[in-house]
């Protein structure tokens, strides 16, 4: 189960690096790979809130390819980044105007996480596959012709043409 776990924490950590502009080719080089160092290596009395903080390197990661998809991220616009590996806080940088405590605009960021998750889990389990009908768990579906031919594929990848409800005043489809 803690495996599990991991891997949903993981898979979070890369759809939040997504959503906020990009950067995941870079978020894959940062990681080396290598077996963190021990646990006692966290500074638990730095407090980040709750949470305890480590410097990059002490769980397995590098801080120049960090800086390096911070750069990148900043590029894009995004406002803030914080990265939490193994429970600790090993990266935190904001943009001019933003702070630890500034609140930022999310957007459907939070359905995209529960979302994307939830998704990963079913998979794994088995529950659905990516290249099913959507219309087989949205029964509403089967007698549109359009919409009975979408995939879980095509809607988690918003490629099913399917236009954005909120954009433009459209109605829902």
């Amino acid at each position: 189960m803690h495996t599990r776990i991991r891997h949903i924490r993981i898979l979070a950590t890369i759809l939040m690096l997504t959503m906020l502009g990009g950067g995941n080719r870079i978020m894959a080089a940062a990681q080396n790979q290598a077996k963190p160092d021990a646990p006692k290596e966290i500074d638990k009395s730095v407090a980040f809130v709750d949470w305890a903080t480590a410097t990059p390197e002490s769980q397995g990661m590098r801080s120049a390819k960090l800086e390096a998809l911070w750069a990148d991220l900043k590029a894009r616009h995004t406002s803030g980044l914080l990265v939490i590996r193994n429970d600790a806080v090993v990266f935190e940088r904001y943009t001019e105007g933003y702070t630890r405590t500034t609140r930022h605009g999310t957007a459907s960021l939070a359905k995209a996480l529960v979302g994307g998750t939830s998704l990963m889990v079913a998979m794994s389990d088995r529950r659905l596959r990516p290249d099913d009908r959507a219309e087989k768990y949205i029964p509403q579906w089967r007698s549109d012709a359009r919409k009975k031919a979408i995939t879980i594929r095509q809607l988690a990848t918003h490629t099913s043409g399917i236009e954005d409800a909120e954009a433009d005043d459209l109605p829902p489809t």
